[in-house]
């Protein structure tokens, strides 16, 4: 009878041992399977991680030490300068104002798809009137020339938006900068799209440069990455934000970092000076939010129009000039905050750069991933049938705690995004 139970007991560890690397099994295959339904649980459990990890670990934020700034057409701003849209020798005087104060860079969040019309010009044409001896009346009703004048007279950085649409392209683009790579850049999967919209020819001609304001949400709709460059006619166009640190290090090319991983050449990331700025292998990179809405250092439209600030409050900056108006929508969903202004996620995107604090996804965290699970899985299964349910209990704990130590490490201390 004994025997008999001895027996019994052994097969029950062996049948527990075996049900156990099944189900690491079934782990390792649903976290590599290539099956939509799988990844969707996968991808949305991952996500939860990663929102919880960067939440726990939001930079503590002296908005006062950054080298970039917003100027935000708010509310407020709409309401004392007039209804929107504005007059652009309102953004002409606003670039003066920031440049006069030493910004080093001005970029907009916003693109200027239409001529403003001289209205002087149109009533006299309308009465026929000759313009000759009303040439000082109609220049002050110029607003795009003012505003091109505003935007040649320091390094400023227009908005592009790209898309997927089959409408026309509006406006112009700026030819795009020149790319350097150390391997073959014509097989990288960087996002393409076939058309865009931009500001008019005249404005596009007076500003430095030009960045794109696409971003693309992760499946959740939530954003926790930004593209970094796009392709689109066999071209690659940079972000606004990459535009405008490059502009502020006076870097007239985009240099491309790729590497070899399993005998295919992977985007790694673009090179701004010495830092290299991670990317993903589709060049999107992951924004490194510092908190809730107003952890960049904001001013709204109206205090600089009016010259309310402080000498020197913008000199050396980058500054980003966007709209938090809830009338205009400009609004993301994000890990920190359910609606969040597109333009402080270029303004932290520039932040991160300059700070040289970009978090990265390397090449080997899947399989990195896929190793832990097959260890701990593997010796856990071998362990757990021979232990009483308290030590189950506290192997577990032990286990996870490990694991998630691990994983934070990696995040605060080597600025890796491992997943879960």
């Amino acid at each position: 009878m004994r025997t008999i139970k001895i027996y019994f007991a052994r097969h029950q560890k062996l049948g527990a041992i075996f049900i156990n690397l099944l189900v690491v099994f079934l782990c390792l295959w649903s976290f590599n399977t290539s099956n939509l339904v799988v990844q969707k649980y996968i991808d949305r459990f991952d996500h939860v991680f990663y929102d919880i990890r960067l939440n726990y670990f939001l930079a503590k934020n002296d908005k006062s030490s950054s080298k970039v700034a917003i100027v935000d057409i708010d509310d407020f701003s709409i309401n004392q300068q007039g209804s929107w849209p504005w007059p652009r020798k309102i953004f002409a005087k606003l670039v003066n104002h920031l440049a006069e104060d030493g910004a080093t860079v001005v970029a907009f969040d916003m693109v200027f798809p239409e001529a403003q019309k001289n209205m002087v010009s149109v009533i006299l044409k309308q009465l026929n009137i000759p313009e000759t001896g009303n040439e000082a009346l109609i220049d002050s009703y110029s607003h795009d020339e003012k505003f091109a004048s505003g935007l040649s007279s320091t390094d400023t950085i227009l908005g592009i938006i790209f898309t997927y649409e089959t409408d026309p392209n509006i406006g112009k683009l700026k030819p795009a900068l020149p790319v350097t790579a150390n391997a073959g850049m014509e097989a990288l999967p960087i996002l393409e799209l076939n058309r865009f919209t931009s500001s008019i020819a005249q404005l596009i001609d007076a500003a430095f440069q030009q960045g794109f304001l696409t971003t693309i949400p992760d499946s959740d709709g939530i954003s926790r990455r930004t593209p970094l460059l796009i392709r689109f006619n066999n071209k690659i166009y940079p972000a606004l934000s990459l535009a405008a640190v490059m502009a502020y290090y006076l870097q007239e090319e985009m240099r491309l970092d790729i590497q070899k991983h399993a005998g295919q050449d992977v985007l790694e990331g673009v090179w701004l000076g010495n830092f290299k700025v991670p990317t993903d292998k589709k060049g999107q990179v992951l924004i490194p939010y510092l908190g809730r809405s107003r952890s960049i250092q904001t001013f709204i439209a109206d205090d600089v129009l009016n010259k309310k600030f402080k000498p020197g409050t913008f000199k050396n900056k980058v500054v980003i000039v966007g709209s938090s108006s809830l009338g205009l929508g400009d609004y993301r969903a994000t890990p920190v905050q359910a609606l969040f202004p597109g333009v402080e996620i270029q303004a932290t995107v520039v932040d991160g750069m300059l700070k040289e604090h970009i978090y990265r996804i390397p090449e080997w965290a899947h399989g990195l991933a896929l190793v832990i699970i097959f260890i701990v899985g593997a010796s856990l299964s071998m362990l757990l049938p021979f232990l009483s349910l308290v030590s189950i209990f506290v192997v577990s704990i032990l286990a996870l705690f490990a694991s998630a130590v691990l994983n934070f490490f990696l995040w605060s201390d080597l600025f890796l995004a491992v997943p879960f």
